[in-house]
């Protein structure tokens, strides 16, 4: 989305057409929803969203991530963490998410940290065995993350378990 307005985003998502019957990626519609950064909270242009059923979680360009009400537009709650501490990233690149956690991958400080979908920081993953993280996807049993300096001895693509060791590569 782009500014519309200071400090306002309009974010576009698939929502279930059917409320008592939800089939993900079928019966959905496209629906339009004004974020509004106002009081304590700013919004830059979008870099990555990451949706839950009733959340969206907005990286922007300032490395903020932002968690979002669906119905109201609201930021219910930010996060800001750049620094080189236990907690903190350097350069936020991408958000994945799963049933119970929200991603961040963090091109310089070649990690990934886990929060809470009420951005309480859970742990960190150390990815330094790749060259150059560009973006990443949570899969069943981890994670799938684009190399985007790939050789033929490391891979284009790395596959990892769920704390990021990796357990393949491909091209």
């Amino acid at each position: 989305g782009k500014n519309s307005a200071a400090n306002e985003v309009t974010v576009r998502f698939r929502d279930p057409a059917d409320k008592l019957f939800p089939i993900k990626d079928y019966f959905q519609i496209d629906r339009n929803v004004n974020v509004r950064a106002d009081g304590d909270y700013f919004l830059s242009d979008i870099n990555d969203v990451y949706y839950t059923d009733h959340f969206a979680f907005i990286l922007d360009q300032r490395q903020a991530v932002s968690k979002v009400d669906l119905k109201t537009g609201q930021i219910v709650s930010q996060l800001r963490q750049i620094g080189r501490g236990p907690k903190d990233y350097l350069n936020a690149m991408n958000l994945t998410g799963d049933d119970e956690h929200l991603y961040l991958l963090d091109l310089s400080g070649k990690s990934v940290h886990v929060y809470d979908y009420d951005l309480n920081h859970q742990d960190k993953f150390n990815i330094d065995y790749i060259p150059s993280p560009s973006s990443f996807i949570r899969t069943k049993d981890g994670f799938m993350i684009l190399n985007s300096t790939e050789t033929d001895s490391i891979g284009m693509f790395v596959v990892t378990d769920s704390r990021c060791r990796k357990t393949g590569t491909f091209l």
